[in-house]
């Protein structure tokens, strides 16, 4: 029965290992949401390997458990299922795959029990945990930053592969078909041959018998009214015989022509044979050619990956650096502005009771400016130049206070620009 495939009918889930021996599996296939009762399920079985060449297919059934038969002891297999609707000879497409299932051997066969059954399954299914975890820690550290800008690529080229070993499963499949035909083909030219020695043998001894009746006719010629009636049994025989021999020599000829026919066939399926086992060759070399390409691209983004990792450790130091020689210069500079700020304390220290001196001094002097007009014209002279180096005196004062109140500011000023600066460094 041919089913033609239709996407719209639902697929069930994949099917669950309920129990297995060394030569069956039985499985559970549950119904998918949403689907009509008519539909009956299908499962198809393969041997575990890197590439699913031959799939088996079973038998329609309706109930929800199925037992495989007709399996290999200690072989690992896969299973898949898919909707029918008998009906209308319309399936939907494969479930996913399940787990690798592995049939017991014969002595586990003999030695299972409901205990060892459950222990056996209860490893397997840590050990493929396991493995699962495996698998995807390794698939995280490969689909890093670099490969997510190619994913696009990857799944055209993983598509493209995927294309073509369903070709070559297609091709492999009518290989093994061909092959089944050049088989029952072999066994029917053997049959033809061995039909062709008996109807040899069988022409020798009617040949052989011929002669020996010609014998007894000569020798009994002499008797010929006795042996009358024995002649005519003899020549009816005789008769029989060689319409049986003529029969024989034309099944001879058919079956000549018909050895022919299936030698010629025969070339005809060797030279196809032939044909797709040069393109079976020709696809392998191009997916080994993608392999290697697919390689190459994975090594150069590794590459890329590694250098661009360089150059950003490389930027990270120099900017460590840089960071630790500005720590320096801000710690030098604070030191700088403490032993300034000191030094301008014991300055203000000092020059402090001189100010205040030099206050009193002048509030002293203030009052004697109206006497000193009164006084003689050398005597005027003497004050004068007293007072003029006591006013060079207080504006030279007044001076160094006004360039100390600067330096103030500008080691204020500093102070606060360091702490800004060793904020936005820290930062």
């Amino acid at each position: 029965m041919k089913l033609t495939t239709v996407p719209g009918l639902p697929a069930p889930p994949a099917p669950e290992v309920v129990a297995k021996t060394d030569k069956c599996i039985s499985l559970r296939v549950n119904k998918a949401s949403g689907t009509d009762e008519f539909l009956k399920f299908q499962v198809g079985y393969s041997e575990h390997g890197y590439v699913y060449y031959s799939w088996s297919e079973s038998k329609t059934f309706n109930s929800m458990l199925y037992v495989v038969e007709g399996l290999l002891p200690n072989t690992t297999y896969v299973f898949r299922a898919r909707s029918v609707d008998t009906k209308m000879d319309l399936c939907s497409e494969w479930s996913s795959l399940t787990p690798y299932v592995r049939t017991f051997t014969e002595e586990e066969d003999v030695k299972r029990s409901g205990t060892y059954y459950e222990h056996a399954l209860r490893m397997e299914k840590e050990k493929k945990e396991m493995l699962q975890a495996q698998i995807t820690k390794l698939t995280s550290i490969l689909n890093g930053p670099s490969r997510q800008n190619t994913e696009e690529e990857m799944r055209g080229k993983v598509k493209c592969h995927e294309n073509m070993l369903s070709s070559r499963r297609i091709m492999d499949t009518s290989i093994q078909k061909l092959q089944s035909e050049l088989k029952d083909q072999a066994c029917a030219l053997a049959a033809l041959k061995n039909q062709r020695s008996r109807d040899e043998k069988v022409i020798s001894d009617l040949l052989n018998e011929q002669e020996h009746l010609q014998k007894i006719k000569n020798a009994e010629s002499t008797n010929d009214a006795k042996h009358v009636e024995e002649m005519k049994l003899l020549r009816e025989k005789l008769n029989q015989n060689e319409l049986a021999l003529c029969k024989h020599r034309e099944q001879i000829t058919i079956s000549a022509a018909k050895i022919s026919e299936y030698e010629d066939f025969l070339q005809e399926k060797q030279s196809k044979i032939t044909q797709k086992e040069q393109e079976v060759e020709r696809l392998m070399a191009d997916c080994n050619r993608m392999v290697q390409e697919q390689a190459d691209v994975a090594h150069a983004k590794r590459i890329e990956l590694e250098d661009a990792l360089i150059e950003a450790k490389a930027s990270l130091e120099q900017q460590l650096d840089i960071n630790t020689y500005l720590r320096e210069e801000v710690t030098r500079f604070r030191e700088e502005n403490r032993h300034l700020k000191n030094q301008i304390d014991e300055m203000d220290s000092k020059i402090a009771p001189k100010l205040v001196a030099l206050e009193e001094e002048n509030w002293e002097l203030r009052p004697s400016r109206s006497t000193i007009m009164l006084v003689s014209p050398i005597q005027t002279g003497m004050y004068s130049t007293g007072l003029s180096g006591v006013y060079e005196r207080n504006e030279s004062i007044e001076s160094h206070v006004k360039t100390i109140e600067l330096f103030r500011h500008s080691v204020r000023g500093s102070e606060m620009n360091d702490g800004t600066f060793w904020k936005t460094t820290s930062s």
